[in-house]
């Protein structure tokens, strides 16, 4: 069940598990790690709280604090440039960034537009890595 709820945090909210631990104990999930901004703390929260079998949750969650500042910079640039493109700016995707790895998430009408997401994601100074996590509907 860990390992199923570690992929939900990775691949429905597009947090990076590389950094957090969960153990599950008789009804009680115990979140211990760092992740990137407060919205991915809450989004961790609400997926264990709505899961059948978890009574307790405590989570001890840490925001990234050595380089928030410059993920923060590069997230916004990163979501000026999608803001930008005329084929992007009428869609829901939003931007969060860790270490030089920025995470994509929200929907978009065709995967050309996703797979266009994450090429102009690619193309900004100081990106190193992109986790594409939005959805065509």
């Amino acid at each position: 069940m860990a390992f199923r709820l570690l992929d939900d945090f990775e691949f429905r909210a597009g947090v990076d598990v590389s950094t957090i631990d969960l153990v599950l104990r008789g009804g009680q999930a115990l979140v211990r790690g760092t992740v990137s901004d407060a919205d991915e703390i809450q989004s961790i929260r609400d997926s264990l709280e709505d899961e059948q079998g978890i009574d307790r949750v405590d989570v001890s969650l840490q925001i990234a604090t050595s380089r928030r500042e410059e993920d923060r910079d590069l997230a916004r640039e990163v979501q000026e440039v999608l803001d930008q493109d005329r084929e992007l700016s009428p869609v829901n995707v939003q931007v969060a960034s860790l270490s030089n790895q920025i995470v994509l998430r929200g929907t978009v009408r065709t995967a050309l537009q996703k797979a266009k997401a994450g090429l102009l994601a690619m193309r900004c100074r100081g990106v190193e890595r992109i986790k594409n996590r939005i959805v065509v509907n």
